[in-house]
């Protein structure tokens, strides 16, 4: 950190003051004195210094003339100047020229009033730096950036994802755990071996799903160390009228979904489950909350933590949305190819569309509307626990095949309504940022 000190005033080299200065330079070394005198020219100094003056400088040194002389225009002109920039901190030392003689200040006894002065001067520069840190950050800050780089800010260092992916992890057992204590006092909690749909059940189910909402704005304000609205989207916010006409958009092409697949497979009205009631309102309340939750983890936190390994965004799109694949289809359970290509195109339209888009909004309705439809026909039309994916479930190429055609539909109704209202940009491939 380097102490730039002004020094004003008319010092004439061969001058005995002048000769002290310059020998004072040397011994403050590494203290910078910046001589603006009548050698250096008016744009220089004093055009510039009631702009620049608090903070290209950390303190003032006028050399007045010595008494009995009037002081130049330039030097009136600066001291004014200076007794302006008192106000805002900036140290000043004012000392007549007649009264600088060698040795003053390089002499054996240190002067004080020089002490004191270099002492608030290096308080200043403390300050300045600090300011100038803080400046770049809020200008970096500020630097638009797609969703998988939101992350990658100021703060980000290689380590930061790491951290962000275990404080989520933990964040997510503690609340999971917090949340199941009253269902195992309550015996509501399923057993492996006779694994039955029960309304508490389901809203356990739910909620430590949903659970991955508040462990993954956990770990962005923690781990990641940026603003938790960051990870619903590129605007540090969700966006609840988008999410909504998403959803609005998108829900009458699922009913023509599930209606075409009903005949297509041939199924028929099953018996509705004993609790079917209470079925119905969890459903309801908590479905959107664990669909939103599932997002969260695999389009948001993993998206959002690897994305930011990678320099160029589109290489990290690429990658995250494998990952986000991959990872999505594991953790259903089943092993089956056609089950992966089913539930795997959510994960990539998802992906593109928070890519698109610059948040999870249409990806939260993607999840809740399939999720919503299922679960609502299953619970009423009979046959919600089939409708579950688990390690026994298969698929068939027509399933898999209906399941693109409909999430390629929606992604292009969510694209065309997010053009006309300006969320994603013209270009097929262009990210929104911010």
């Amino acid at each position: 950190m380097t102490i730039r000190i002004a020094v004003i005033g008319d010092l004439a080299p061969t001058s005995p003051a002048g000769q002290e200065m310059a020998r004072t330079a040397q011994l403050l070394a590494p203290v910078e004195l910046v001589r603006l005198d009548h050698s250096t020219p008016d744009s220089d100094w004093e055009a510039s210094l009631p702009a620049t003056g608090a903070t290209a400088y950390d303190g003032l040194w006028f050399v007045t003339p010595a008494e009995g002389q009037a002081p130049s225009e330039h030097e009136a002109a600066a001291y004014a100047i200076g007794h302006r920039l008192v106000a805002q901190g900036m140290p000043v030392l004012t000392v007549s020229q007649s009264a600088i003689e060698p040795g003053t200040y390089t002499g054996p006894v240190p002067e004080p009033d020089l002490h004191a002065f270099l002492g608030g001067a290096r308080w200043h520069a403390q300050t300045r730096a600090k300011r100038e840190v803080a400046a770049a950050r809020a200008t970096e800050e500020a630097r638009p950036r797609t969703y998988v780089h939101q992350l990658k800010a100021t703060a980000h260092r290689w380590w930061r994802p790491v951290i962000t992916l275990l404080v989520f992890s933990t964040a997510w057992l503690l609340i999971a755990a917090a949340v199941s204590i009253p269902f195992a006092v309550l015996g509501q909690l399923p057993e492996e071996e006779d694994f039955a749909l029960s309304t508490g059940t389901n809203l356990w189910m739910n909620l430590i799903l949903a659970a991955f909402i508040p462990a993954g704005m956990i770990a962005t304000r923690v781990g990641g160390w940026r603003p938790w609205g960051r990870l619903f989207s590129v605007t540090g916010r969700l966006r609840w009228g988008w999410l909504l006409r998403c959803m609005a958009l998108i829900t009458p092409l699922w009913l023509l979904y599930f209606t075409v697949n009903w005949f297509v497979y041939n199924q028929e009205v099953m018996a509705r489950p004993k609790d079917w009631v209470g079925l119905l309102v969890v459903a309801l309340l908590t479905t959107p909350l664990q669909a939103a939750g599932e997002e969260v983890a695999f389009r948001g936190v993993l998206v959002q933590a690897v994305g930011a390994w990678f320099a160029k965004p589109m290489v990290a799109l690429v990658v995250t949305t494998a990952l986000s694949f991959a990872g999505f289809c594991w953790a259903h359970g089943s092993m089956d190819i056609w089950i992966w290509v089913d539930i795997g195109a959510l994960a990539i339209a998802g992906c593109w569309l928070t890519w698109r888009t610059g948040g999870l909004e249409a990806a939260f309705a993607l999840h809740i509307v399939n999720n919503l439809v299922v679960s609502l026909a299953g619970i009423i039309l009979g046959g919600l626990e089939e409708s579950y994916v688990d390690s026994t479930t298969t698929g068939s190429p027509v399933s898999a095949g209906m399941s693109i055609v409909v999430m390629t539909m929606a992604s292009a109704i969510i694209l065309w309504a997010a053009k006309r209202k300006g969320i994603a940009p013209n270009g097929w491939k262009a990210a929104a940022q911010g």
